[in-house]
């Protein structure tokens, strides 16, 4: 996996954890993974996909999510009307 990961602290000493992650590949990988973590990294993990959909196009990413998932993403990478993730 293609990532960086920087422990630093803010201005009031809380520990800050950076991890930095190049490529839809890794990306993908890594929002998978948190989509069965705790609801706030699932969250983030649906928001991910919801940007990768836009960036890459529907047909595109929806190859991509048949080639690494069978498919199981895109109902997360597609935003329900009405709700905002």
């Amino acid at each position: 996996m293609s990532t960086t990961t920087e422990r630093t602290r803010n201005e009031h000493g809380d520990p800050v954890l950076t991890i930095t992650v190049v490529g839809f590949y890794d990306i993908f990988r890594l929002s998978w993974n948190l989509l069965g973590a705790q609801v706030e990294f699932s969250e983030q993990a649906r928001k991910t996909f919801q940007w990768m959909r836009r960036s890459l196009g529907a047909s595109r990413f929806d190859e991509f999510d048949q080639s690494m998932t069978g498919g199981k993403t895109r109902p997360y990478s597609i935003r329900p009307k009405g709700r905002e993730w």
